[in-house]
């Protein structure tokens, strides 16, 4: 009998400054987090011009991330999860005085097709606008999502 194995797809950990995914083709990944997975980063990243296609969790995942970019981007058929996640682990310290946070993402031009859900942010600090997005398996609140200010 096969094991399956969750592993992300490509995961740049704490502290990736000035960081760019672009150009991959990330395919049936089963991950924990995200197949293309970004923590602990406040500077600027880059994400763009990616193919993910029919991944088991998020597709596009950070967690405690500031000024990340992701755009134009392909994204279909993840199972569970979100095509789009942004969280935040609270209580995680950058430095002694100062905390993590999820805040000024941006979001753009993106393509979504059958996922899960699209989108899940938790912060509002974040821009999202035209991102071309398909029905989802599961209900998305679209009227609470536009009263966010997304």
């Amino acid at each position: 009998m096969a094991r399956a194995t969750f592993d992300d797809g490509i995961w740049l950990d704490y502290t990736n400054i000035n960081s760019r995914v672009t150009q991959n083709l990330i395919y049936n990944v089963h991950c924990n987090q995200g197949a293309i997975f970004l923590e602990a980063s406040y500077r600027p990243v880059l994400v763009d011009h990616n193919l993910i296609w029919n991944c088991w969790k998020n597709s596009l995942y950070q967690h405690d991330c500031d000024s990340v970019i992701m755009v134009h981007n392909i994204v279909g058929q993840n199972s569970r999860g979100n095509a789009i996640m942004m969280t935040l682990n609270k209580g995680r310290k950058k430095s002694a005085t100062e905390f993590f946070s999820a805040k000024n993402n941006t979001i753009l031009n993106n393509i979504l097709i059958d996922n899960n859900r699209p989108f899940s942010y938790s912060d509002t600090i974040n821009i999202s606008d035209h991102n071309v997005i398909s029905e989802g398996k599961e209900p998305f609140d679209w009227d609470n999502w536009h009263k966010k200010g997304f």
